[in-house]
This record gives C-alpha cells, sequence and structure tokens, in this order.
C-alpha cells in the first residue's frame, strides 16, 4: 500500500486512528500532510526535535479537528529548549504525554500569559525529560511551583496527573500533596460526565510508556 501527501496514493484505512512518527519526516510537507480521517492518537518517537518540527507537525488544521490524544516520547532527541503555544492549538486535545522539560517550555510558559485561554486536557502525564542535564539545571523546586501555578490557569482543567517514576527527582513525592490539592479543585469544577471517562483521579506515579 502507498501513502503520500499529495492525494495520488491510496486512501488511509478509515479504520486507522493511531499512528506513530519518528525518523525525519519531510517538515515542510507536514503542515499540509493528509493525516487518517479519523486519527485520534499520535505519538511522536526518536524524532530530532526542534521548534520547526514541533511546530510544523502541530500546525496541521486537520489535527486541530481530530486529535485528542498526544504522546511526545522521552526519546526524542531535544538540540535545545524553546517556548511556543503551539499546544494550544490543539482544541480537541483531552490528553497530553509529554517530558517534563518541553512541559516546561510549552506549558509552563505559555501558562502565564494571561490572554491564553485554558488547555482542554483532563488527563496530563510527565515524562522523564529528554535533556538529561534537565534536573541538574532546574532542581526541584522550580518545575513543581511551576505546576501549581498552571494549573490554577492553563491548566485549570486537568483532572489527571501522572507523574513518571523517572522524573520524581524532578517532581519529588514531598511535592505531590501540593499539586493534588490543585488538581482536585479542578475536579470538582468538572462535569461529573466528563469525568466518567478518566482512569485515574488527582496525582499518581506512573511507569515510563514505551516506545
Amino acid at each position: 500500500m502507498c501513502i503520500t501527501d499529495d492525494g495520488s496514493g491510496e486512501d488511509w484505512p478509515i479504520s486507522l486512528q493511531y499512528l506513530q512518527v519518528g525518523g525525519r519526516p519531510d517538515i515542510q510537507k507536514m503542515p499540509s500532510f493528509r493525516w487518517p480521517q479519523n486519527i485520534r492518537r499520535l505519538d511522536l518517537c526518536g524524532l530530532s526535535l526542534t521548534a520547526e518540527v514541533l511546530e510544523n507537525i502541530l500546525i496541521n488544521e486537520q489535527l486541530h479537528a481530530t486529535i485528542t490524544r498526544l504522546c511526545i516520547h522521552s526519546s526524542n532527541r531535544v538540540a535545545e529548549l524553546w517556548d511556543s503555544a503551539i499546544l494550544g492549538e490543539l482544541f480537541m486535545l483531552d490528553a497530553l504525554e509529554i517530558p517534563v522539560d518541553l512541559f516546561y517550555r510549552l506549558l509552563l510558559h505559555p501558562a502565564f500569559d494571561t490572554s491564553v485561554l485554558p488547555i482542554p486536557i483532563r488527563q496530563l502525564d510527565l515524562l522523564a525529560p529528554c535533556d538529561m542535564e534537565f534536573a541538574m539545571i532546574m532542581g526541584t523546586e522550580i518545575v513543581p511551583e511551576g505546576i501549581c501555578g498552571a494549573l490554577e490557569l492553563t491548566l485549570s482543567l486537568v483532572c489527571s496527573l501522572g507523574i513518571s517514576r523517572d522524573c520524581l527527582g524532578i517532581i519529588p513525592k514531598s511535592k505531590h500533596a501540593e499539586i493534588d490539592k490543585l488538581v482536585w479543585k479542578n475536579i470538582d469544577r468538572c462535569p461529573e460526565i466528563e469525568l466518567e471517562t478518566i482512569f485515574e483521579l488527582g496525582v499518581y506515579v506512573i511507569n515510563p510508556p514505551a516506545c
């Protein structure tokens, strides 16, 4: 089966809802790439991530209307950190798995822009950083404090917060109770019908996802 982005190949299977993207995609074609029409989950794994790569993938208008779950694996290679509000464009996004260093740049920094509306995610998993020096640079105070601030602003819809075992050095268990209180404030404001689709509420520790 030959899949192309110009309409000359066969259509994606209509039942296909999940894709994992890695390697070296043609970034210039990604903004207009023809994704499976029913795609719901996208995993980015084993990419060399830059601001241009991530934004050119996620700026695709088709993804804005279909993606409900996004996973950015810790296995991605990040040469440098950057700020971006691109995740706010995914207005159907309900669940996000993201390395804590990218979370810091893509969610914590935009969180304190008062013009940015809350991102619609209900379920958030924080994974080990792509850059293993991040923990030494940031310590164990900046990120937990930033999470607490964001949970009252752009992350005010988050009701489920998983913290990967391999980033407990950055978000120690001693900070979890404080974060958990804010998550439960969000839960109290959430319609019950939306809570029914969430597997676990509050703050909890998770195993790192496979890539």
